[in-house]
């Protein structure tokens, strides 16, 4: 649960805060797994 909390951050800037909160979270999961990966 803190993994995708840290990359949200990180893409805070590319994402506006509207969209980051839905259209960001399901990107972050699969993103999430290949950075830790």
């Amino acid at each position: 649960e803190k993994a995708p909390v840290v990359l949200i951050r990180g893409y805070q800037p590319q994402a506006p805060s509207a969209p980051e909160l839905t259209g960001v979270k399901p990107l972050l999961r699969p993103k999430a797994m290949d950075m830790f990966r």
